[in-house]
């Protein structure tokens, strides 16, 4: 066998050598690329989750204010502070021995 045939052979099975790992790259690459799309909408799912969850939190924490705030102006009314002290009364009155007399 000539060095000139030896050279055309090791260069054909070079070029189909190299167009088989091309082809096989080809489709790692396709794979992978799915795969990352795969996990984007899997991160969008996520994402909205989670902003769907600070905004029922900020909710929460706007009502609980809200609440917070009518009751502190309710908790210094007259009519609240007469119905605190009747009922302080009441527990006295019952929670005292049966002998003793409480005016």
């Amino acid at each position: 066998m000539s060095l000139n045939v030896f050279l055309e052979v090791s260069v054909s099975i070079f070029c189909v050598t190299a167009t088989i790992l091309m082809l096989i790259l080809f489709v790692w690459a396709i794979k992978f690329r799915i795969q990352i799309s795969r996990l984007l909408k899997k991160l969008d799912d996520i994402l909205d989750i989670a902003k769907k969850t600070a905004s029922e939190a900020k909710n929460f924490t706007e009502r609980t204010i809200q609440l917070l705030e009518t009751f502190k102006k309710s908790i210094f009314t007259f009519d609240f502070a007469t119905r605190i002290v009747t009922n302080i009364i009441k527990l006295i009155k019952n929670n005292s021995p049966a002998g003793e007399k409480r005016s």
